[in-house]
């Protein structure tokens, strides 16, 4: 079984996700696919996001249009955005192999340290 290693990205954790710990296997992933996965930061819980990508540029434009999606659902004026603080929901890149990593949108950075 696969292991969920855990890092922390400023205060929020950073979950490194594989098929296997939520509940899936490669099979009905469509291997050597990209997923999307959002993560609720008032509720402090994953959620799938539905779709799946061939290539990290074909992730990267979808996970740019779910942020789109959420500025309008949760506007940065109420939410705080992306900014560390900000409860808007994260977006996290999966890859065929399962890790994981939040997307920032472009011109931001991830927190440092």
């Amino acid at each position: 079984m696969a292991k969920t290693s855990m890092i922390l990205m400023g205060k929020m954790p950073m979950l490194l996700w594989t098929p296997a710990n939520r509940g899936l296997s490669m099979s009905n992933t469509g291997g050597g696919r990209w997923h999307l996965m959002g993560y609720d930061t008032f509720a402090g819980e994953y959620y799938p996001i539905a779709g799946s990508w061939t290539s990290r540029q074909a992730a990267e434009k979808a996970a740019a249009k779910e942020l789109n999606k959420l500025e309008k659902l949760q506007p940065t004026r109420d939410s705080g955005g992306q900014a560390e603080g900000g409860i808007q929901d994260r977006i996290f890149i999966a890859q065929p192999d399962g890790s994981m990593w939040r997307y920032f949108p472009s011109g931001q950075r991830p927190p440092e340290g």
